[in-house]
């Protein structure tokens, strides 16, 4: 797929002064969460023509994309839209075409002590 066919960014650019004004207020929340429910129907049309692995949840994994995107359009208006919606729309293609297949995420090790 083209970074052209990616849409959202286009849009958030459009509507930056809203987009900041959601991002930016505590208030809006409710709105958020309508934004992340139709990026998540966004994802769950586009998962139709892709089966994931059969144990993945389909809702599950559509919420993970949706609220991805969502990450994304947060840091880009945090930093001003330092870049343009070509180069947003690049590297949500970037990043899904690169995941690692086993993702490791490292924590620190909580070990369970008894104190006797």
């Amino acid at each position: 797929m083209p970074s052209s066919a990616v849409k959202i960014f286009d849009h958030v650019t459009q509507y930056k002064d809203f987009y900041t004004l959601i991002v930016k207020s505590n208030r809006l929340i409710e709105f958020q969460s309508k934004l992340c429910t139709v990026l998540k129907e966004l994802a769950l049309k586009d998962l139709i023509a892709h089966q994931p692995h059969p144990t993945i949840d389909r809702e599950l994994q559509a919420s993970y994309h949706a609220y991805a995107i969502f990450g994304m359009i947060i840091e880009w208006v945090q930093h001003g839209f330092l870049y343009n919606s070509t180069y947003m729309a690049e590297q949500l293609l970037a990043i899904i075409k690169n995941r690692p297949l086993h993702g490791v995420y490292t924590t620190a090790k909580v070990t369970n002590t008894k104190d006797s």
